[in-house]
């Protein structure tokens, strides 16, 4: 089985390799790969192809969410472990909707952390101790119900522009002069987001962006206008 790993402390990622190498019928398991941080990542899970890509949930470019998200699309055969110091069941639940085979504990004991990469690879569920596991509907729905790519792909460039503009709280006015658009325009745009996505409000697509975890960002920072996926 390859493991790709991502993950900003260089040391981490000696110390997982040395996991890897000391414990028991693990020789199967082999490092293909390290990087720390997001977009080296997405390259090297494209050139690579690991059975498994290992990441922390907090990258230096992007967090683990949104990479999981990504590679959904530019690696789907690779399958995704997040692996980080803390798990909230509503973070938990935001990573496999994002595409995450499981997600793990750096608590965990490195025997744990190993049967949670294995288990990934064979396309079982992990989730850390005491989480409960989200309804079905949740796992994977960054997917279209038909298995297309994510839904968001179906909004044009504008469109994804005043999409992540309203998930950061900005009201119609605000959006016309960052963009340099009419109301008129944003509104439209906006009735033209509801219709894609089956939503009303803009609640709704805050409840979406949260279930797809895309507040795990720079807080207090808009997200470019450029049209681009969450980083």
């Amino acid at each position: 089985m390859k493991l790709l790993l991502v993950d900003p402390s260089s040391i981490f990622r000696m110390g997982m390799k040395t996991a890897l190498a000391a414990a028991p019928r693990t020789g199967d398991l082999e490092v293909v790969g390290e990087c720390d941080d997001g977009a080296t990542a997405c390259a090297l899970a494209v050139a690579l192809q690991p059975d498994v890509l290992v990441a922390d949930l907090h990258l230096g470019d992007r967090n683990g969410i949104a990479l999981a998200r990504q590679l959904a699309r530019t690696a789907p055969a690779v399958r995704v472990l997040i692996l980080a110091s803390h798990g909230p069941e509503a973070i938990v639940h935001q990573a496999l909707g994002a595409g995450a085979g499981g997600y793990a504990l750096k608590g965990q004991s490195s025997d744990e952390v190993i049967a949670a990469i294995r288990r990934v690879g064979l396309g079982e569920l992990v989730l850390p101790p005491g989480v409960v596991a989200p309804p079905p509907r949740v796992v994977g729905a960054r997917v279209d119900k038909n298995g297309g790519s994510h839904v968001i792909e179906r909004l044009s460039q504008r469109e994804r522009q005043i999409f992540d503009l309203v998930i950061w709280g900005s009201s119609n006015k605000q959006i016309a002069g960052r963009l340099g658009i009419s109301i008129k325009t944003v509104e439209t745009h906006r009735g033209h987001i509801n219709g894609k996505l089956r939503v009303h409000t803009s609640a709704d697509i805050v409840r979406l962006a949260s279930l797809w975890g895309m507040f795990l960002g720079a807080p207090g920072q808009p997200p470019s206008t450029d049209g681009s996926l969450p980083q």
